[in-house]
């Protein structure tokens, strides 16, 4: 249970858990605490941080030699992530909750009978379809991706949600694909397979919606 947060008690007007099995012997549990925003920071300007930095990564990119896919997606993606639609997309007005910002399975500790969240570095005042977003483009996921399909069905979303988790998760599986070279370094055998799965990931969200 969080209970304080900044020094303050949070007042919340309900809480919503769900547990969700993903197969494989593994469940995806959401938290979502609604009411939290009072006492929160906003994460409005994280969430243009992370624009901008996509942006900039994606622009330095190196193209790559031999590899089409990649090629392809790197390219996609660096016209995509351009659009000056996006920073309306993701500075309009959604109902808040508490998120933690951070998608990573490690931080969401189930014994089988308690749940307990580790990790609060990025946390504040979100929104379900930024987090629903972070939760199912973590790269932490790749290996039960289509186990997700199973964690989407369990949320209701609105016309509006639904549009900008759609751009939340493109955004984020191209946050990913840049990511991995460094993410790589220290295992350097694992990083063409990660790329070039996640790059035929990148190229399928951004073919048309998803979800």
């Amino acid at each position: 249970m969080v209970r304080l947060v900044g020094g303050h008690r949070l007042r919340l007007q309900r809480a919503a858990l769900r547990a969700v099995d993903i197969g494989e012997s593994s469940t995806v549990w959401m938290l979502f605490l609604y009411g939290a925003g009072a006492v929160l920071g906003n994460l409005a300007a994280g969430y243009a941080t992370l624009l901008n930095q996509v942006r900039g990564w994606s622009l330095a990119a190196p193209c790559p030699h031999g590899d089409a896919v990649l090629s392809e997606a790197l390219a996609a993606g660096a016209d995509w992530v351009r659009r000056p639609t996006l920073e309306k997309s993701l500075m309009r007005p959604a109902p808040p909750v508490f998120g933690t910002g951070d998608g990573n399975l490690a931080n969401y500790l189930w014994d089988g009978s308690d749940l307990r969240l580790v990790d609060f570095e990025y946390s504040g005042r979100s929104d379900r379809a930024f987090e629903l977003a972070e939760v199912v483009e973590h790269i932490s996921v790749r290996a039960s991706r289509s186990g997700m399909t199973r964690v989407l069905e369990r949320f209701e979303l609105s016309a509006a949600e639904l549009r900008r988790f759609r751009e939340c998760r493109r955004l984020l599986a191209l946050y990913w694909l840049l990511r991995i070279p460094a993410h790589s370094q220290r295992r350097p055998g694992d990083r063409t397979d990660i790329l070039a799965e996640q790059a035929t990931w990148v190229l399928t969200l951004l073919s048309g919606p998803h979800r």
